[in-house]
Formats: structure tokens, sequence, C-alpha cells
């Protein structure tokens, strides 16, 4: 042994050991213990004898082990991500490697890319991406929409009427509106009845109920045109 060398003794070992004149006790160690479901990563682990710093290591159970001197768990103990059929993940490489996608193809990610994972499966994230969020399928009515931006283009554009999945390079958009906007938009029907009035959802496509008897002036920015709109009707 040199000196300030660390070892690990385990009762796999010996029963009982008894400290020498130049070994010191450091502390208690706890078995770790993963789950079916459940994985960790460790950082700076032990390999065929070499001690890898700066490398990371991902563990899935069902297994146990004890952590050896100099390594440690980056997150604790995490469970596996179960997808279901309308959910998916979006990730983002953190250094280049080779993937496999569901189809049993070989991929190069490069660092900065995103892509998704979809349900329904079990995944288990690798040491080289990073999970950004968890996403669901937005179910819309005929009469229901969202903004829908481009991140590289910029564009944004309204989804309507269908169950939608976000694209990886996609995001809802907040569209702002004017304080008149809003007040006429929550404005009390002709017949003056009392009704709750829900708050906005600034990424959901705006709409306007004609009422009866009525008539709307719009204004479409793109094309430079105004259009009319005539009561009962939704715009």
């Amino acid at each position: 042994r040199a000196a300030g060398q660390q070892w690990l003794v385990t009762a796999a070992m010996t029963e009982a050991y008894l400290l020498g004149p130049h070994e010191k006790f450091i502390r208690d160690v706890h078995l770790t213990v993963l789950g079916p479901s459940q994985f960790c990563v460790v950082v700076d682990p032990w390999r065929d004898g070499r001690h890898l710093l700066g490398q990371r290591e991902l563990r899935r159970g069902r297994t146990q082990f004890f952590l050896s001197p100099g390594e440690r768990l980056e997150a604790g103990i995490s469970d596996v991500f179960v997808l279901e059929a309308d959910e998916a993940l979006l990730l983002t490489a953190t250094e280049g490697f080779v993937d496999v996608d569901p189809n049993g193809n070989k991929v190069h990610r490069c660092p900065g890319d995103r892509w998704m994972i979809y349900g329904p499966q079990e995944y288990v994230p690798s040491v080289h991406l990073t999970v950004v969020e968890r996403r669901n399928s937005i179910a819309l009515d005929k009469n229901e929409g969202i903004y829908v931006r481009d991140m590289k283009s910029g564009t944004v554009r309204s989804v309507m009427g269908e169950t939608y999945m976000l694209a990886p390079d996609e995001e809802l958009w907040e569209k702002p509106l004017p304080p008149l906007v809003l007040e006429k938009l929550q404005a009390l029907p002709r017949d003056n009845k009392v009704r709750a009035v829900a708050p906005r959802d600034p990424t959901r496509v705006v709409t306007y109920n004609v009422p009866h008897n009525c008539v709307v002036q719009l204004y479409d920015y793109k094309s430079k045109k105004p259009r009319i709109a005539f009561g009962p009707d939704l715009v």
C-alpha cells in the first residue's frame, strides 16, 4: 500500500477487520441497491483497476454494489422513464456519440443535437445526453388551436382541430394581446347573464364568438386585407 491510498473492505472479504498501526478508518460505505426499474450514474468510476477521473458510468438495476474510493453518485438513484403512447422525451446531446434509432440504425449525434423518444416504451438516458423535458400530445377540438413556433426559422403557425405533438425544434408560442382586445374578448354577452370567465391561455389560438345580428371586421396583417364576419359565427 502506498501512503494516502484508500481501499474498501466488505463483508464478502472478511467478517471482521482490525486496523493496522499505519491505517486509519475513514467512513462507513452503505450498499447501493438498484431495483429493476431504477438506474444511476457513477462519477469517476473504477474500471479494470483504473480510476477513470472525469468519466461517468451508467448502471441499471437489478444490481447492488459498494461505491469504491473516489466514486460518487451524480444525482442519486432515479426511476426509469416509462412513456405512454401519448408521451415523449425531448433529448439533447452533451457530447458526440453514436446512437441507435428505433429501427436499429446507427445515428451519429453531435453536441447540441435535439431529438425525441416516443412512447410507449421504457427509456434509460445514456451519459452522453440530457433529458430536456417530458412532453404530452395536445388534444384539440375542431374549435380549438395552439400557436407553434419553429425555433430554427422563427416562424409561428397555428394548429387547429387535431392531436398534436411538438417536434424537437418546436415550442409553444405565447401571443400577446393589448388590454383593449382582452377586454373585448372577455366582455359579457348581449343577454348580460353573468358567466365564469376562464383565465386566458396565451398559447391557445384567439377565438371570438360573434353574437347574432352582429358583425365583426378583422384585418390580416400578412395579406394586408380586411374581412367581415357576420354572426352567429366563431372567428
